[in-house]
């Protein structure tokens, strides 16, 4: 802050993928009320403050231990006054697939999922309730939108020469390119 203006969008994403028994049984950590204490500090201090920023972002990442919370997790992260409520498809790694497969909820779940965050929206129009993960992940099961869309992506970075001394730019995943993680555990 400047002036009392502020000039730069500074962003506190959160994950919260349950309440109470659910979060401690996916985090592994006992630690539900004290997140949403800090998540309620943030909010206050900031609306106390007169500020916008930071932007309180909540990752929720679907998965079949949570998925008859959602709406509930919803209502109560609206209610804490956040700016954004993320919703994210388990990803399926080679590495990972074993582990996770019976976490995955159906396609019928995340369509489900989808169309009650259209209704949340609605209903908290102060809070931006975001399933564009979810919508992406249907594209990607149509394996020929998936081709599509890597061959533009691929297209456009190899004809623009400012992209190719970027090695990383060849791999499908940009993600740990965006943004820093901290791990419910301090990692």
């Amino acid at each position: 802050v400047k002036d009392g203006h502020e000039h730069a969008a500074i962003q506190t994403t959160i994950s919260i993928h349950g309440k109470g028994k659910t979060y401690e049984k996916i985090t592994g950590v006992d630690m539900y009320n004290r997140v949403i204490n800090n998540v309620k500090l943030i909010s206050n201090l900031k609306k106390k403050s007169g500020l916008k920023n930071p932007v309180i972002q909540i990752n929720i990442v679907v998965n079949k231990k949570n998925l008859n919370e959602i709406e509930d997790l919803i209502l109560t992260l609206s209610n804490l006054e956040v700016d954004q409520i993320a919703l994210h498809p388990i990803h399926v790694y080679e590495e990972t697939k074993e582990i996770i497969k019976d976490l995955k909820p159906s396609n019928e779940d995340y369509k489900r999922i989808t169309e009650l965050s259209k209704q949340m929206d609605q209903k908290f129009p102060n809070v931006r309730i975001d399933a564009l993960s979810l919508t992406s992940y249907f594209q990607q099961l149509d394996k020929s939108f998936k081709e599509d869309l890597d061959q533009k992506t691929l297209k456009e970075i190899s004809s623009d020469e400012r992209f190719k001394k970027y090695k990383f730019l060849n791999y499908r995943c940009f993600e740990p390119w965006y943004d820093m993680l901290i791990n419910s555990d301090g990692r």
